[in-house]
């Protein structure tokens, strides 16, 4: 507690990357502490970036009820905070989460800067569902982008999001911004074609997925 704040911050971004489960619980003990002042808000976004990093599925009831709250352990917590929780359940990578994430982006009562954070998780979790999952996660990220109440940030979020989970929906999706969305989105429907393109083709060369779908890459073309 003596250290400045920025260098527990980083400590705790650090028990992150050696991904030691055993370092669960004590962070989750810290998040729940008092912090104030804008520089002390360092602490818990650190502590939430580790937990991240860890991975450890056990952690996602507590994070996913902070999530929807707005609350860890009884106390409020700031949408800066709240976006630190989302990056925490998307690092964690695990589709059951979907479902609090899908609401959480359809909220009223949750912030814009929150919702940037969710979109992604949204995609990265999106990526690892069922089917049936993967169209769910599709369409509440479509949603969003035609109905974010002007939070083009957010929008393009979560046009990244589709291409992370890249079913033919998304895609046909995205080839849809490129031409006929506003012109904030275009770039980034662009930019998500681009990234799956990439990424799928990469993972053809080391047989480690499918090629391409011809249609799919004809569109594109």
């Amino acid at each position: 507690d003596k250290m400045r704040s920025r260098e527990r911050a980083w400590a705790a971004v650090c028990l992150g990357l050696q991904q030691d489960t055993e370092a669960v619980k004590p962070l989750w003990e810290r998040l729940s502490k008092n912090y104030k002042g804008k520089d002390q808000m360092n602490i818990p976004a650190g502590i939430l970036c580790g937990l991240g990093l860890i991975g450890d599925a056990s952690i996602l009831p507590q994070l996913e009820a902070a999530l929807k709250s707005g609350q860890i352990e009884g106390k409020e917590i700031n949408d800066r905070i709240r976006a630190y929780v989302a990056y925490a359940i998307d690092k964690t990578a695990n589709p059951e989460s979907l479902d609090i994430l899908m609401a959480s982006l359809k909220s009223r009562s949750v912030g814009r800067v929150v919702k940037r954070s969710i979109a992604i998780a949204i995609g990265t979790c999106g990526a690892k569902a069922s089917e049936d999952k993967q169209k769910e996660a599709v369409s509440s990220l479509q949603r969003f982008v035609n109905k974010s109440g002007g939070a083009p940030s957010g929008e393009n979020f979560a046009i990244i999001a589709m291409s992370q989970i890249g079913t033919k929906k998304a895609l046909d999706h995205l080839i849809k911004l490129c031409d006929g969305g506003k012109y904030g989105q275009r770039p980034y429907a662009a930019l998500g074609l681009g990234t799956y393109v990439w990424y799928k083709q990469r993972a053809a060369e080391r047989k480690e997925g499918e090629p391409m779908d011809p249609a799919i890459k004809g569109k594109i073309q």
